[in-house]
């Protein structure tokens, strides 16, 4: 403690006493000029005090700027969530910052307190919680001091002397509350404080925002995935020139080829497709088939199958290229030309 004020201990001290001989002097020299220093102890007075709100600013603009730099970092929401929770316990002067967030598993709750590592996020069973995020679902902040209007008892769950709670606003609902819990040091928590907790609160749901649509985004890929690699149609994905880009087991077992050997070549370097007027189709002239046409797929080692070839257009930005559906008709094929052949046998 010594060693934390006594710098600024020293320079008060030597402030006073110059000041304190400057006086003497002034007196000494013309006793009128002693009405002149309430104006400059005055005037240091203001001095001070923009200084040291310009430090406060200063120091709460950098934790700001760590609380986003928190939420863009984290690799995961939880992790997001707890560096911009613990961001917002230096940024508030809190003891403890609680996120709420209402999904469809009910609601869940993150923690970051002074001093401590970040908590996994768990489910709210606390009914103080409960009654808070309540109260501020109508989109108005609370702030519940010793001092304030607001009672303090339905919510003594919570083991709170003050706290500043505001709502999670996406849209037109309120998906979450924001809770600065016990300031440190003798001021209490404000207006200014729940504004300020409000601006942070818009960065979180934007964060929260985010998380989900990537969190969309991931799921409908291993959706597409899934249905890519179960399917029991082969499924090619062709940029313009041919090129294969995309290349699923189905087609694999029907081409005879993996699509580690195919990726990134043109197709028709790999295998041979013949129409039924025995002219080869090649690169890009695949995407001008008409849909379920008949060929012949030959192979790489000389054996060939039917195939019904379906393309379709699939344009991405500027880029355009083709999906290609591949079906094995084989069997089909070989019952008709039995069917020919017995009906030209009789």
């Amino acid at each position: 403690v010594l060693r934390s004020v006594t710098g600024s201990a020293g320079l008060y001290l030597m402030g006073n006493a110059l000041v304190g001989l400057l006086l003497a002097a002034a007196y000494l020299q013309a006793t009128w000029t002693l009405a002149l220093f309430p104006l400059m102890l005055l005037m240091l007075r203001f001095a001070s005090r923009a200084l040291l709100r310009q430090a406060q600013e200063k120091e709460r603009s950098e934790h700001l700027h760590t609380a986003a730099r928190a939420l863009v970092a984290g690799v995961s929401l939880e992790s997001a969530v707890s560096g911009f929770l613990a961001a917002v316990v230096e940024v508030m002067s809190a003891v403890e910052a609680v996120a709420l967030t209402e999904g469809p598993d009910g609601m869940t709750a993150y923690r970051a307190r002074r001093g401590r590592e970040t908590q996994p996020a768990e489910p709210v069973h606390d009914k103080g919680l409960r009654r808070l995020f309540d109260s501020v679902a109508s989109g108005n902040p609370l702030v519940v001091t010793a001092a304030s209007e607001a009672p303090v008892e339905p919510f003594e769950s919570i083991e709170a002397r003050s706290f500043v709670a505001v709502p999670l606003v996406e849209g037109d609902a309120v998906v979450g509350a924001l809770i600065a819990i016990d300031r440190v040091g003798t001021d209490d928590f404000g207006a200014s404080d729940a504004r300020l907790l409000e601006a942070l609160g818009q960065e979180l749901v934007l964060s929260l925002t985010s998380f989900r649509l990537i969190d969309e985004v991931v799921q409908q890929r291993e959706r597409f995935q899934r249905i890519f690699s179960s399917s029991q149609e082969g499924i090619a994905l062709l940029d313009g020139d041919g090129i294969v880009h995309a290349w699923n087991p189905a087609l694999a077992r029907i081409a005879g080829i993996e699509e580690d050997a195919i990726l990134g070549s043109t197709w028709s370097e790999k295998f041979s497709l013949i129409d039924e007027s025995h002219r080869y189709i090649e690169g890009a002239r695949l995407a001008t088939l008409s849909p379920d046409e008949t060929l012949e797929l030959v192979r790489v080692d000389g054996s060939s199958r039917w195939v019904s070839v379906s393309p379709g257009p699939v344009v991405a930005g500027e880029a355009r290229g083709w999906v290609v559906l591949v079906r094995d008709v084989t069997a089909d094929h070989d019952l008709e030309r039995a069917k020919e052949d017995f009906m030209a046998t009789i």
